[in-house]
């Protein structure tokens, strides 16, 4: 069975409702779709079936396939993002914050929905001024109409990957955090965690209407 069938089995199951299918979480589907061609086989299969619904979660400016495709309403092209001081001192090797806005008011003037992913969120020095001049930045020119969502999420990753990024990157600034174990997983503080979020979810409903903003779970499962 190709994944096109097991979509539409997933689909037939839950007629009444529309299923969702996630891809960019493991990796950045749309960053290597010049080598995966995902998208380009994908997108064609969604407009056919509008009960079943794709997010497209990236940090990639390689949007090329959706600007010469006809806009779907139910393909949602999800795009993460932190502080530019943050993602230049963590995400190495990802296009910059404005870029990444830049493509993302593109694809969105065009007719394609859109979702913002705040996550994870990051303790940092200043991080109310650098979390607002974000928001400011994000929602500076986007059409309202054109925003599917917005979600916020802690960091937090299973206790055993923690361990074997800490000794693989000690002077990885990340890890200076005030981290506790809850669970199978870690995170910040529980006062940090809940203070950061309350401070952007504030912020986030200045600009957006509360239906479309989402907490993420920040409880993750070991692996294996």
């Amino acid at each position: 069975m190709d994944g096109q069938d097991e979509i539409l089995r997933k689909t037939g199951e839950s007629a009444d409702e529309p299923s969702w299918f996630f891809s960019g979480y493991d990796c950045d589907s749309l960053a290597l779709e010049n080598v995966t061609g995902f998208a380009e086989y994908f997108l064609p299969f969604f407009a056919n079936h509008m009960n079943a619904r794709l997010e497209l979660r990236t940090k990639s400016v390689n949007l090329k396939v959706l600007e010469k495709t006809t806009p779907l309403p139910n393909v949602v092209t999800a795009f993460s993002f932190t502080p530019d001081e943050i993602s230049e001192q963590l995400e190495h090797k990802v296009p910059p914050v404005s870029a990444r806005i830049r493509v993302m008011e593109k694809i969105a003037k065009l007719g394609w929905p859109v979702g913002l992913r705040i996550d994870p969120l990051i303790d940092c020095m200043d991080f109310e001024e650098r979390y607002h001049n974000l928001f400011d930045q994000l929602f500076a020119n986007l059409p309202p109409d054109s925003i599917h969502s917005v979600s916020l999420g802690t960091f937090r990753v299973p206790a055993s990957y923690f361990k074997k990024m800490e000794k693989l990157y000690p002077e990885e600034p990340l890890f200076a955090g005030k981290f506790e174990k809850r669970g199978n997983s870690i995170g910040y503080r529980q006062e940090i965690e809940q203070d950061r979020s309350a401070f952007c979810r504030d912020e986030l409903l200045k600009r957006i209407p509360k239906e479309i903003l989402f907490q993420c779970e920040t409880s993750v499962k070991e692996p294996g």
